[in-house]
């Protein structure tokens, strides 16, 4: 949304448009002015309230309003923060407007995850996404990030998700390529 641009001096505009026949009507110009002082005082409060709601400035009640708008994942607020919930909002307005392609795919769960995420195409409706985190995900965001999945992915295809451990803990799994050697510790994470 675009914020409008707050005007700050409705009483010296409107004085500026009285015609100049009226310049020396004093009692003219003070009704003119008493009437932009209260447009000026309704503006300061209405404009208030815009940016107060605006999603980047909602807190507590406006952020549950966001939260029940936009549906998803924004449903879940327990115990997160005004700002770490905001977060959760934007991505679900990311998944929300998704028409599942792969760059919003890898796009929407880098924003969750908050690491980079590597896609590879393993068959013409089947990919997959890999990312490395020091500690492993909870239950909860791997439950979330799952309900998700078919809403970010186009209708007919599915997915893996492939979630590694950059301190070296975790399952393994081979890397594309022949070899026994190379591999990287990971587990899957998506629902089968």
């Amino acid at each position: 949304m675009t914020v409008p641009t707050q005007i700050n001096d409705h009483a010296e505009l409107a004085l500026d448009d009285v015609l100049s026949q009226f310049d020396d009507s004093e009692k003219l110009r003070k009704l003119v002015e008493i009437f932009a002082d209260r447009v000026q005082e309704r503006e300061d409060v209405e404009y208030d309230v815009l940016i107060g709601t605006l999603l980047d400035n909602a807190v507590g009640v406006q952020l549950d309003v966001y939260g029940r708008k936009v549906g998803g994942l924004a449903l879940s607020r327990a115990g997160r923060t005004d700002d770490a919930y905001r977060e959760i909002i934007r991505v679900a307005i990311q998944i929300n407007q998704s028409d599942g392609n792969a760059e919003q795919a890898i796009q929407i769960v880098a924003s969750l995850v908050g690491v980079t995420v590597v896609y590879q195409q393993i068959h013409l409706a089947h990919y997959s996404l890999h990312w490395e985190l020091a500690t492993p995900s909870v239950q909860q965001f791997i439950d979330d990030l799952n309900s998700q999945m078919p809403r970010i992915t186009c209708l007919g295809s599915s997915w893996r998700l492939v979630e590694g451990n950059s301190n070296g803990d975790g399952m393994f799994r081979f890397d594309s390529g022949p070899g026994f050697d190379k591999g990287k510790l990971a587990r899957r994470i998506d629902t089968l």
